[in-house]
């Protein structure tokens, strides 16, 4: 993901708003506290033992809210990290290379996430 690519759409998240800016504030305010909570729950999820669903739902939760306020970075890297714990085969033991990818997505997931709550806390939400 690039760096210069913007947290959110300003403009596109007002409109669905309503131009009502301390609705946005709200809601971008309760995105990172959602955040938060399904970061410690994907990462829960990678170990001891990798729990492919709970890692998928939690990624569907943040793609759906950050889609909602156009984050796009953040829905991205979500859908990403979603999409491999989706498509893995759930009746086979996870290999180490598919524990490598998800991995991977995570952490690109986490970097997006932490623009999001500097982003976030620069606007003292």
């Amino acid at each position: 993901m690039a760096d210069e690519q913007e947290v959110i759409d300003w403009d596109e998240a007002m409109e669905q708003c309503g131009g009502d800016e301390e609705f946005l504030h709200e809601l971008l305010g309760d995105l990172k506290e959602e955040l938060e909570t399904q970061i410690k729950k994907i990462e829960a999820a990678m170990k001891p033992k990798v729990l492919l669903l709970n890692i998928r739902s939690a990624a569907h939760v943040v793609k759906g809210a950050a889609a909602n306020l156009m984050c796009e970075e953040l829905r991205l890297v979500a859908y990403d990290l979603e999409m491999v714990a989706k498509n893995a085969p759930s009746d086979e033991p996870v290999t180490e290379a598919l524990e490598r990818d998800l991995q991977t997505k995570f952490a690109k997931f986490k970097m997006a996430g932490d623009r999001f709550q500097k982003y976030v806390e620069e606007l003292d939400i």
